[in-house]
């Protein structure tokens, strides 16, 4: 099992919240010569930020709790990884480029979400706001 999926599986009202949060996402979307655009003037509500920031700190404080934990490590076959992220906060790869992924995967998995670029940047813009996303 790997360290995000037990984050993920520990995250489960978390994400049935953004779940519904997000579904304002799918309205901006439209097809245009048969790609798949978002509307450049959309603003994700408030509703939709704060589930993504709180689905992201549910996701970072499990996986910062079981990196408390090292005897724990060969149980998860990404521990390394995520202890070198710790290390790399807003770099790629880093902590929470990693935990956007998790929640961006998430909701195209399992909420069937377009999963791509455009929601992983306003999951960032929302959990990292000091940055342009």
């Amino acid at each position: 099992m790997s360290l995000s999926h037990y984050a993920l599986a520990n995250s489960i009202n978390e994400a049935a919240a953004y779940f519904a949060a997000a579904k304002e996402l799918d309205a901006a979307y439209y097809t245009q010569d048969q790609i798949l655009k978002m509307r450049k003037d959309f603003e994700p509500s408030n509703e939709f930020s704060l589930a993504a920031v709180a689905f992201y700190n549910k996701i970072s404080s499990v996986i910062a709790d079981a990196l408390g934990f090292p005897g724990d490590a060969a149980e998860y076959e990404d521990f390394d990884a995520w202890e070198a992220a710790q290390d790399n906060l807003n770099g790629r790869s880093g902590w929470k480029h990693r935990i956007a992924n998790i929640i961006n995967n998430a909701r195209k998995n399992n909420d069937g979400g377009h999963g791509d670029d455009n929601e992983w940047r306003l999951i960032m813009k929302a959990i990292n706001p000091e940055l342009e996303a």
